[in-house]
């Protein structure tokens, strides 16, 4: 972190660990992204990013033991300090480094700054395995939102307020439950949930009683931006339309996976990272005969797994009234053939584009 008061950065530079090809922090296209190896050390990412001209990561370096960390994101901060863009905000992100020095002039950018860091300076750090030593209570916890721990007996429980926002009487509550808790924390997820880590049964009950008006299946899951009634350059009101389809999709009772997790952001910095969504949306403005409407651009096909990276690039405009009905309607579809979305889109993604091209018309 004292990089950050030592230099001026033409930019935000996002930094993120991944400890499992879930890519969930999407290390493999951040500005800097360190992925675990099953031999416990890193493999380094760097100048990926979504939103405009968007790109995945490139790999610079394998096989980094834990404590030689700093070096490399000291390396980075130096190379995108001496190469970024200052004069152009929107052109100022790493990932824009690709274009201007090429991939293979960045790697080298990069590589020589690590080499002369590696032979002049002292950063290296004592990583200390995290240990729990929480006793087991002998209580035993099922369902879908209590993860059971690698430590016997412990317990991960699952909360995401839907849309990421929770109120402050609920945090109060949530608090209260667990302040007294032996050695119990709230991990935040990139996807705006949360986990409340290292509960025994008896707590594990307690946490999950409190946490039941969270989402309720993949669907709920959903992530939405702030959107436009707070974000002074958001186009589109994200969270409204998340409420409005929930709320329309919740009406029809489907299964559990009828419908995946959708990504909504606002405008094109893709916030809710729509790109890497299996279903995503985009803040926009469509032209109609009763005049303009907000809509949403609709992204398919994204993947944010690690191997199988894809950013996808926006389609069609959808109004922001008719998306609650398109999702219905596809739910429908998918639940006349008792499939989940993912089976479901392997042989239809011709129908899926029907679909879309009936309700962006």
């Amino acid at each position: 972190m004292n990089f950050i008061k030592a230099v001026k950065f033409p930019r935000k530079l996002k930094v993120c660990f991944s400890n499992s090809p879930l890519n969930e922090t999407h290390a493999t296209f951040r500005d800097m992204g360190f992925v675990a190896r099953k031999d416990g050390n890193f493999d380094v990412y760097i100048a990926g990013g979504l939103g405009n001209k968007h790109k995945l990561g490139v790999r610079v370096s394998e096989n980094v033991a834990p404590e030689k960390i700093l070096y490399y994101v000291k390396a980075m901060a130096d190379t995108f300090v001496e190469n970024g863009n200052y004069t152009n905000r929107a052109q100022s992100r790493t990932r824009f480094l690709q274009d201007t020095l090429g991939i293979c002039g960045l790697k080298k950018a990069y590589l020589d700054k690590l080499e002369s860091i590696l032979a002049s300076e002292k950063l290296d750090i004592n990583v200390k395995p995290y240990t729990v030593n929480k006793k087991d209570d002998g209580v035993r916890v099922s369902g879908k939102r209590a993860v059971p721990q690698k430590q016997t007996g412990l317990y991960a429980v699952f909360y995401q307020p839907v849309g990421g926002k929770i109120a402050p009487a609920k945090l109060k509550e949530l608090y209260n439950t667990i302040c007294d808790m032996e050695d119990v924390e709230i991990r935040l997820t990139p996807e705006e949930g949360m986990y409340i880590i290292n509960c025994n049964g008896s707590e594990a009950e307690k946490v999950l009683s409190i946490t039941e008006d969270g989402a309720a299946n993949i669907f709920e899951t959903s992530v939405a931006c702030i959107g436009s009634s707070i974000c002074q350059v958001g186009v589109g009101n994200s969270q409204e339309l998340l409420s409005l389809c929930i709320d329309a999709v919740r009406k029809e009772n489907f299964a559990d996976g009828v419908l995946p997790q959708i990504h909504i952001s606002g405008c094109p910095s893709s916030c809710g990272t729509q790109q890497i969504a299996k279903i995503g949306f985009r803040g926009a403005i469509k032209q109609t005969p009763e005049g303009p409407k907000p809509a949403f651009a609709i992204y398919t096909g994204g993947c944010p797994y690690q191997g199988e990276e894809r950013l996808s690039d926006f389609g069609k405009s959808i109004t922001k009234e008719d998306i609650p009905h398109f999702l219905v309607e596809l739910g429908k579809e998918i639940s006349a053939q008792n499939t989940t979305y993912d089976e479901w889109i392997i042989d239809n993604q011709h129908k899926l584009d029907e679909l879309i091209e009936k309700y962006s018309a």
